[in-house]
């Protein structure tokens, strides 16, 4: 994991816009944040293509890492 970018976090950031706003959004920051790092909590599927890895919270203290395909 590369940490020098600078980190910046969403929590149902997009719960609340459709997914066309969404997608213009997320482009946004990668357009205008390149080397930040960015963490999303949200239950869209959708959010996927904008990120390379996801943790899924499974309960009693479980969880799974996955590398997501674009």
């Amino acid at each position: 994991m590369n940490l020098s970018g600078s980190p910046g976090a969403t929590n149902e950031a997009t719960s609340a816009i459709d997914e066309g706003l969404e997608h213009t959004l997320y482009t946004l920051l990668r357009t205008e944040l390149p080397d930040s790092i960015v963490v999303s909590v949200g239950h869209r599927s959708t959010l996927n293509q904008f990120h390379s890895r996801g943790v899924e919270l499974e309960g009693e203290g479980r969880w799974t890492e996955s590398v997501l395909v674009k």
